[in-house]
Order: C-alpha cells, then structure tokens, then sequence
C-alpha cells in the first residue's frame, strides 16, 4: 500500500513563508538593482563635485566663442518642446533661434520661450541649472557631461506628475 506524504499545517506555513520571501527578495532586486548603481549613485554629496570637475573642464578649455543647440522637453500636464539656438560671441549671446516650438500639440506663442530666458542656454546657463538642481530637495537628475569640453550634455529630470523632461545639447560648435 503506497504512503502519501501528508504536510501538517506547520510545514505549509513554513513552506509558504519561504516562497513569499523569495518573491519578496526578488522584487527588491529588480526594483533596487544594487548591481548597477555606481559609486556616484551611492554618495549624493558626490553629484556636485562632479559638476564642478566638469565645470572646471569647461573653464580650462577657454572657449568664448560658439553655437549650441539645445532641445528642451518638459513633461507637464500640457508637454512642452522646442529647440534653441544660439550663437555665443566672447560669452555673449548674439543670436537666438527658436524652432519646433510646441505646447500640447500645438505651435508656441512667437514669444515663447521669453528672451529674458536665454541665458539659461548658454553653457555657463547649463551649469547654473545643473547646480540648482544639485541643491534642490527634489530628486536629482542624470547628468551627461561633454567629455571633451566639460558642458553638460544632457540633463534629465524624473518623471513627477507636475514636471520632468529634459535638456539636451543636440549640437555644440566651437567657433573661431
């Protein structure tokens, strides 16, 4: 006569305790990913130093003079895109552009973004931005740094139910 194996109500509660902390630990490592995070990811006073490096970068390459183009995109209840460009003459802005200005789906006022807004998007406007966002007591974003030059190349806020997007250099040119 063959035995069936018979789990008391003890062995369930234990064998089902086990599963959920298994689920549960690997949820946790989906959902944290310690195995990606960096050294940087870990130490949040380190974000600001690594602005400022590049921002040094940016200073010793001692470049007055050139044409930057940034896409903006902000993701707000009624989303917000555009690309600026503007040519910077001995740190000075001398032309702005702006094009594919779009709010909600449809075309931007002509005067949107304001003229008084520009200098956000020259490179010294760049890393007033970055160490703002640094300083806030809002999520920090993922900045991307120019190797080369130090600027930063993109920034990128998290995604929040009233604002998140970015701002990213689609072209930069150094001019004589």
């Amino acid at each position: 006569m063959a035995r069936r194996a018979v789990l008391t109500r003890n062995q369930w509660m234990l064998t089902l305790l086990a599963i959920v902390v298994i689920v549960a630990a690997t949820v946790i490592a989906i959902v944290a990913r310690p195995w990606d995070r960096t050294a940087a990811d870990n130490d949040a006073n380190d974000f600001p130093s690594r602005i400022a490096a590049n921002e040094q970068t940016w200073q010793q390459a001692g470049i007055p003079n050139y044409r930057i183009t940034i896409k903006e995109t902000r993701a707000t209840l009624a989303p917000i895109l555009y690309t600026v460009v503007l040519t910077v003459q001995g740190g000075r802005i001398v032309d702005r552009q702006v094009t594919d200005c779009q709010f909600a789906g449809r075309p931007c006022a002509a005067d949107y973004p304001p003229t008084s807004d520009t200098d956000q998007y020259t490179v010294p406007g760049l890393f007033a931005y970055a160490h703002a966002l640094a300083t806030g007591k809002d999520p920090q974003p993922t900045i991307d740094f120019d190797p080369k030059y130090g600027y930063p190349r993109a920034i990128t806020l998290p995604a929040l139910p009233d604002r998140g997007g970015s701002r990213v250099v689609t072209q930069f040119d150094p001019l004589p």
